[in-house]
């Protein structure tokens, strides 16, 4: 019974040891020399025996270490390695240019158990350079210009890193592989063209699928390497061309200003030329002079640049003629002149004219007829005073109801019913107008020629027509009119 139950342990144990396999296993890499790597291995095993092996110097496998024992590889001095810690196992590598090819990690026991991982190493950074000098990259228009980029690694042909090509618009080539004795050597060639200018060219290294088939128990991962080398934006020089002149026209006035422009790269500088007289001006501004005006002009723009130690340039030619300065009919010269200043449409200076003479004919005509009031005024004064004096005094000794009545005004009556002597007015001295007035409220208003004296005339002198005696009548009863509303006044008119 006890063999029995021996025999059943023992199978068991024999199981297990077969199931004892490598848990985790070494990945491919891509670095450059110089670089600490670290590939991984462990066992399912909590006490395997373990060792690492590299296929560079010995095609069928040189020893690296087992349980953390070294084994005298060469270049000892890069390798990192300690004792299995449950069933973990993993090599560091301080990589030199010469690193790069297979390695494996083996599990000796329980069970033999094998896993391997390329490792690609780059000597150094892409070497790229353009076909013009640096710092410059300038090319011309037309002109082939170049771009390479090389690099050098070592590992298993079937990783060869590849190439690809950027500019501005997207890839001009996704894959580049013209690897050869491990180096990858890459030259785009294109022609200079205008939409060139300012691009950003790159070249990308990386990795595709593995070319050709793995070994058993290798790893089939792609390395996850990316190194991108980008070019300096590009300049593309042209020479002038698209010759333009503002505000081109057949006539100028004086003042006038003919700006040419024109493109190109590098900028162009520009010089105008008389065809006739061959004055050659330097300067991108025609100013049209008063001594233009004699005959019918012609000049010549020329737009000029230099690219590469050579002077590009291009021309174009203008005929033109210069008048005076047309003046609007309408309106004066300096009226004119202002309307031309104002930044204003035309039909606005017009509005403004019209409004801007509106006001002035306004105030004039309100002068106008204060001026016309003032001597009228004046003259109502002065004939009151010629009638004064063309009418003597009246006889005081008959009252009339005129007198009475501004005996009645003249001042407040005393309790006696005599007039109060610091108020009263003589009337002695009225003249005949004011006694010819009659009181706003009597019924009887006399006529005409009550209220004035008949004029006099020389023997053989017909009278005054009607009219002229209506007149003197009319300004008498405007007079008479006044002096009711401001009694107080009689003395000026006198």
């Amino acid at each position: 019974m006890s063999k029995s139950v021996g025999r059943v342990v023992a199978a068991l144990a024999y199981l297990a040891a077969c199931s004892a396999q490598l848990a985790t296993t070494p990945q491919n890499v891509a670095a450059y020399a110089g670089d600490a790597i670290e590939l991984a291995c462990a066992s399912s095993d909590s006490s395997p025996t373990m060792s690492w092996y590299e296929y560079i110097s010995n095609a069928a496998g040189q020893v690296i270490c087992i349980n953390g024992a070294s084994s005298g590889p060469p270049n000892p001095e890069i390798y990192t390695f300690g004792d299995p810690v449950e069933g973990v196992y993993n090599l560091g590598i301080e990589l030199l240019s010469s690193s790069g090819g297979r390695y494996g990690c083996q599990q000796l026991a329980p069970i033999t158990a094998y896993a391997y991982a390329d490792v690609i190493v780059f000597e150094e950074t892409p070497l790229c350079t353009f076909s013009f000098p640096p710092g410059d990259n300038a090319v011309e228009e037309g002109d082939e210009y170049s771009m390479t980029c090389s690099v050098s690694y070592l590992g298993d042909a079937g990783w060869a890193p590849k190439m690809e090509w950027k500019d501005d618009n997207g890839v001009i080539s996704d894959v580049i592989d013209n690897s050869e004795e491990g180096k990858l050597d890459v030259t785009v060639t294109r022609s200079a063209a205008l939409d060139h200018h300012g691009f950003e060219y790159s070249a990308r290294i990386h990795f595709v699928a593995y070319d050709g088939t793995l070994p058993d128990d290798t790893a089939t991962n792609i390395p996850s390497f990316n190194e991108t080398h980008t070019f300096d934006a590009i300049v593309v020089h042209y020479s002038p061309r698209d010759i333009e002149f503002t505000e081109e026209k057949a006539e100028y006035v004086p003042g006038d200003e003919i700006v040419c422009s024109a493109s190109g790269r590098p900028q162009p500088e520009y010089t105008w030329r008389n065809i006739n007289s061959g004055l050659v001006i330097e300067t991108d501004t025609l100013v049209i002079t008063d001594e233009m005006l004699s005959e019918q002009q012609s000049y010549e723009c020329e737009a000029t640049n230099v690219i590469k130690g050579t002077t590009r340039n291009d021309t174009r030619s203008l005929t033109f003629s210069v008048i005076t300065t047309p003046v609007p009919t309408s309106l004066p010269t300096t009226q004119s002149t202002w309307l031309s200043s104002t930044p204003y449409p035309r039909e606005n200076n017009w509005k403004n004219t019209a409004i801007a003479l509106g006001a002035v004919v306004g105030v004039l005509a309100f002068a106008l007829i204060s001026i016309i009031a003032v001597l009228l005024y004046f003259w109502i004064q002065r004939r009151g005073d010629c009638h004064q004096r063309d009418n003597p005094t009246r006889d005081t000794s008959q009252p009339s109801k005129e007198r009475d009545h501004f005996e009645n005004v003249s001042g407040p009556m005393e309790k006696d019913g005599s007039p109060d002597q610091k108020t009263s007015r003589p009337l002695e001295n009225s003249t005949a107008s004011y006694a010819n007035m009659s009181h706003p409220m009597e019924q009887n208003v006399p006529s005409y020629e009550n209220m004035t004296r008949p004029v006099e005339t020389a023997p053989g002198v017909a009278s005054p027509p009607l009219v002229s005696r209506a007149v003197t009548a009319g300004f008498s009863d405007l007079k008479r009119s006044y002096l009711l509303i401001r009694p107080d006044r009689h003395h000026r008119l006198r």
